[in-house]
């Protein structure tokens, strides 16, 4: 084994088509030496999910309502130390050049160097060459960003109901958009780290060169659907019917239908925050650049 590469995010960064790809395309992957391991791997998610979580060893969002800004893991059902054994004699029995993991939650703060220097150990040791190491981060702008991941909680989560300069500020206060600072914590541990810019387009085939595979390979390229967010007239929608605590699904759409008045215009995010949050998220994606920057002026050439 000589290289070993893991996506570690951001969320909301096309994770989902990146796993969807790797787990479809798992038996070619390891026909040219390249192992997307089932060691850890969650049909559900199509990532090695159990292996990330077990790694951290808890359940940094055990009550989702009343810490909205963390994305939300489940407890670890595993101990990490036996996975990580499982995954050793899964490489021992492939024998790929490459191992590929993905997880995009590493990217979150609460895991930490002691954490990720851990689930890169487990291939170190006497029957393992120690590989070298990348880390792929896909990024997007700070308001796109904040943008997707609030769309996904207001449709998704039953009691989530924070404005958009309200879930600002929460990602804010809970460093969740120190995304200079998770750059540096990578760049710490391994050997490379590579930024791939997220597009509505082409995100698939530019993280399938840097497994160093022709795109061509690819069945079926995949395209990212363009985020959208739902207008402020149907923010305030929500919000109605959520405080009405109604649990059926049919009734709730219905209601939101009605306080509608069926107009689906959409307004652009920025709009509906300050001039202050949007200048706060243009300064994050500047402090980003010159940290790519930075690193790449580095002696250890890390990107």
């Amino acid at each position: 084994m000589k290289s070993l590469i893991i996506h570690c995010g951001f969320d909301k960064c096309g994770s989902t088509a990146i796993q969807s790809t790797l787990s479809r395309r798992r038996g070619y992957l390891l026909d040219r030496g390249v192992l997307y391991p089932m060691t850890g791997y969650d049909d559900r998610t199509q990532h090695q999910k159990f292996l990330t979580n077990a790694v951290l060893g808890y359940n940094p969002s055990p009550q989702p309502s009343d810490t909205p800004w963390a994305p939300f893991l489940d407890p670890p059902l595993h101990d990490f130390d036996t996975l990580a054994a499982l995954l050793r004699k899964e490489v021992e029995l492939t024998r790929p050049h490459t191992v590929v993991l993905s997880s995009e939650a590493i990217s979150a703060p609460f895991y930490e160097h002691d954490e990720i220097s851990r689930l890169v150990g487990i291939f170190d040791g006497p029957l393992l060459t120690s590989p070298e190491t990348t880390a792929i981060l896909v990024y997007r702008p700070a308001i796109d960003y904040v943008q997707s991941r609030w769309s996904h909680k207001i449709r998704n989560s039953p009691n989530f109901c924070l404005s958009p300069s309200e879930w600002l500020s929460a990602l804010k206060i809970n460093n969740q958009l120190d995304f200079s600072e998770r750059l540096k914590a990578l760049a710490r541990i391994f050997d490379k780290v590579i930024c791939i810019p997220y597009r509505a387009s082409g995100l698939i085939e530019q993280f399938w060169a840097q497994v160093d595979l022709p795109t061509e390979a690819l069945d079926q390229p995949l395209d990212q659907k363009a985020n959208v967010t739902p207008s402020k007239r149907y923010h305030d929608a929500v919000f109605r019917v959520k405080k009405l605590g109604i649990k059926q699904k049919l009734v709730r759409s219905a209601l939101l239908r009605l306080y509608m008045g069926l107009d689906w215009a959409r307004t652009p995010f920025g709009e509906q925050l300050s001039s202050e949050a949007v200048e706060y998220m243009q300064g994050i994606d500047a402090d980003f650049a010159m940290t790519i920057r930075e690193l790449r002026n580095c002696e250890n050439g890390s990107f």
